[in-house]
């Protein structure tokens, strides 16, 4: 009797580790209960089948979790090549259009020189809608300089200007004489108001029109200026030109020519074009 009471403990002892209860502890249907022998006995012949299974199912999950592995480095993979490929088109969008404003300024700058209105309305309306379209897309903005309020000008310094639209109007001259002042400055020139502007003038016309110093006295209609300058230029046509100029002349044609405009042929313009260049 005490060898069966021992068995019993045994069978409970190891039922109990299956997940078996006592009769008193169990909550299920009373039907379905089982002795503790019979209880490990189907344990047993279960528990292979369920090792077997846990095991399949672990390397499953192994498996997948390597997978997800593989995949998380791939999607990382991409996601870098993605932004670094985000950066570099817009890298080459920033490129092109800096590109296209230099080439609309430029083509500006010939059709304010040559005097083509209709031009100059139509490539200002291009660069602006550059602009906008840039700053919509999120680029950056044209910088512009800032605004810089002038000192007011004495009655005489705008009379001297009055007598001298050379130096209003002409832009060459205007630049010419902006570096001369800065230079007459540095020396030591102490000079101001309209006695400044005519030593100023002097050296402009010396340089502008390659004369010594003071063989010309600026006043109000004096030509001498130009005409020096257009010396230079005797002589030059297009065909002298270097490469890059005749392909510059050539891109402008269109802008420039045409039967309403300043130039009716490319002759002309390439002619204009010429002077204009050895001038500068």
């Amino acid at each position: 009797m005490a060898d069966e009471a021992e068995v019993q403990q045994q069978a409970e002892k190891e039922a109990r580790a299956m997940g078996w209860l006592p009769k008193a502890e169990f909550k299920g249907d009373e039907s379905h209960w089982v002795e503790a022998p019979a209880f490990v006995e189907k344990g047993r012949q279960i528990l292979p089948i369920m090792q077997k299974n846990n095991e399949r199912l672990l390397s499953q999950v192994g498996n997948l979790n390597s997978k997800l592995d593989g995949l998380a480095g791939a999607l990382k993979a991409a996601q870098t090549t993605i932004e670094t490929l985000e950066a570099s088109h817009a890298d080459d969008v920033k490129e092109q259009v800096e590109q296209a404003r230099k080439e609309l300024k430029a083509e500006l700058t010939v059709a304010s020189r040559e005097g083509d209105h209709e031009a100059v309305a139509e490539l200002t309306d291009k660069l602006g809608q550059l602009n906008a379209a840039n700053k919509e897309a999120g680029g950056e903005e044209e910088r512009k300089p800032p605004i810089v309020e002038r000192p007011a000008i004495s009655p005489e310094v705008q009379a001297w200007f009055q007598k001298n639209q050379d130096f209003v109007s002409n832009p060459r001259k205007v630049a010419l004489a902006g570096v001369i002042q800065q230079e007459l400055r540095a020396a030591g020139e102490t000079a101001t108001g309209p006695a400044f502007l005519d030593l100023v003038a002097e050296k402009v016309e010396a340089e502008y029109g390659g004369r010594p110093s003071g063989t010309t006295k600026v006043s109000a209609g004096n030509g001498g200026g130009n005409r020096g300058a257009t010396s230079g230029t005797a002589g030059k046509t297009y065909a002298d030109l270097p490469a890059d100029a005749k392909a510059a002349c050539d891109k402008f044609a269109a802008k420039v020519v045409g039967p309403s405009r300043k130039h009716k042929d490319v002759a002309s313009w390439r002619a204009s074009y010429t002077e204009q260049y050895y001038k500068e």
